[in-house]
This record gives structure tokens, C-alpha cells and sequence, in this order.
């Protein structure tokens, strides 16, 4: 039995291989390696169950408030977008109710002048067509404003316009 180093090497022992085994047991052996623990053997604690569920219930309420918000935006552009039709729609209606009314103006009118002067119910059609041409003015501007209100301008509407507006 011979020493070597500090590991004795028994007689029937092949001299190399113990010479080229020691100086690689003696450079691993300066080396440290260390294993990061795997999820599966942490172990488990009262207060890294607590962090762990209070992140994921913040995690999934964030998610839940990202969610709402995406829905709530997208439910006021269709209203909006909604709401504007309604307005097209309601300007084209108020236009050809207005030319109707202009025509039956225009008609009465006519006829109108086509009475004598003497006939007693001439001046109150004088009278209607004046209170008739008033309303078709009033009627006109209430159009500019629906025009205004589709340009998004609502300093115009007054009165009845604007509670109508606001829902109240």
C-alpha cells in the first residue's frame, strides 16, 4: 500500500489511473454547484400560500377591470355611433315633413289669393298662412339645431331640446 496525496492506493491498484483520477476528484471538488429548488419541493408556508393567493386575486381583478373597461368602451362607441343615425334619421324625416308643410303652404296660398277680397273667410286664411309661415321658421331653426347637435355643437338647443337630451 503506497500513499498518494492523501489517498492510499492499494497494491493491486493500476498506479495511472489513480494519478489521473486524483487531480480531477481534487479540480471538482473546488468547484460548487448549487441546484435551484423546483417548484414542487418548496415548501409551503402559511404566508407564501397567502402572497400566492392574494397575487392571483389581484391578477385576475386586474384582468376582470381591463375586461370592463374594453366593454364599456365598446358599448359607448355603438351607442354613439347609434345615437347618430337616430339623428340623420331624424333630420331627413324633419326635411321632408317641412317641404310637405311648405307645399301645403303654398297651396293654401294660392288659394288663398284666388278668392275675391270681399269673401269673408279670406282673412282668416291670411291669418293661418301668416301663423303657418311662423311655424315653418320655428320648424327650420329646430332643423339647424339637430344639424348642430350631429356636428357634436349643442350650445344651440334650447328648451325642450336639451332636457330631451339628458334623458329627464
Amino acid at each position: 500500500m503506497f500513499l498518494l496525496g492523501q489517498r492510499a492506493i492499494h497494491e493491486g491498484q493500476d498506479m495511472t489511473v489513480a494519478l489521473i483520477s486524483l487531480p480531477l476528484r481534487m479540480a471538482l471538488s473546488c468547484l460548487s454547484a448549487q441546484v435551484a429548488v423546483q417548484l414542487f419541493q418548496f415548501h409551503w408556508d402559511i404566508d407564501s400560500l397567502i402572497l400566492c393567493t392574494a397575487l392571483i386575486a389581484v391578477s385576475l381583478w386586474a384582468l376582470y377591470a381591463l375586461r370592463m373597461r374594453y366593454v364599456a368602451k365598446r358599448m359607448l362607441e355603438l351607442m354613439e355611433s347609434r345615437t347618430e343615425e337616430r339623428i340623420r334619421a331624424s333630420q331627413r324625416e324633419h326635411d321632408v315633413l317641412l317641404q310637405a308643410i311648405q307645399g301645403l303652404v303654398l297651396r293654401f296660398h294660392y288659394v288663398t289669393e284666388a278668392l275675391p277680397e270681399d269673401h269673408p273667410s279670406r282673412p282668416m286664411l291670411r291669418m293661418a298662412l301668416q301663423r303657418a309661415d311662423g311655424l315653418i321658421i320655428e320648424a327650420r331653426n329646430r332643423g339647424e339645431e339637430l344639424r348642430s347637435l350631429a356636428d357634436g355643437d349643442a350650445s344651440h338647443v334650447r328648451g325642450d331640446g336639451e332636457s330631451d337630451l339628458r334623458g329627464s
